[in-house]
């Protein structure tokens, strides 16, 4: 668990709690920004942690942290040049198999999902519920859903399935 905002100040430090003997230890060693409405996502071995915001601007780098050795790796930003663009906060993150997504959030537009055999992003079909932030995303193994969040001052109850292989189907 890290990052985030105590009230005063946004973080960026990392804790691991062990369960046996109920106790939080801090992680060293984030090499990224402070920030807070970051979103995550594991696949593997690795979690997969970016997006989010600092004093008022969005953040574009991304990280991978090595569960086995707890260390951090730099992977490519989220501004790719002319390739990509995945700036945004508060969104909502899961992986379906070997491949993470980021979805929705303050900011962001389109679902996008990362292969991280080739470290790249790729835009996939857009978001076809509300827009929302704050929303929950999981997989139960064999499909994804994406959950709840708000709009504006409007808060959400609905629950929808992602298809990610799919376009949108305007008479579906």
């Amino acid at each position: 668990m890290g990052t985030g905002y105590d009230g005063d100040n946004d973080k960026k430090d990392f804790w691991k709690y062990d369960p046996v003997a109920d106790e939080w230890t801090e992680l060293v060693g984030f090499g990224g920004n402070k920030r807070r409405d970051a979103t995550y996502f594991r696949i593997e071995d690795k979690v997969y942690f970016g997006t989010g915001e600092t004093n008022g601007q969005y953040l574009t780098d991304f990280w991978a942290f090595d569960l086995t050795s707890e260390k951090w790796i730099p992977l490519l930003d989220l501004d790719e040049e002319d390739d990509y663009f995945i700036a945004r906060s508060n969104s909502v993150g899961f992986n379906i198999g070997t491949y993470g997504y980021l979805a929705t959030g303050k900011g962001g537009i389109g679902v996008w999902e990362y292969d991280p055999s080739r470290d790249y992003w790729e835009e996939k079909t857009a978001f076809e519920g509300v827009a929302r932030e704050g929303a929950v995303g999981f997989y139960n193994g064999g499909k994804a859903f994406v959950s709840t969040g708000k709009s504006g001052t409007l808060y959400l109850d609905d629950t929808l399935e992602f298809f990610p292989f799919q376009e949108e189907d305007e008479d579906d």
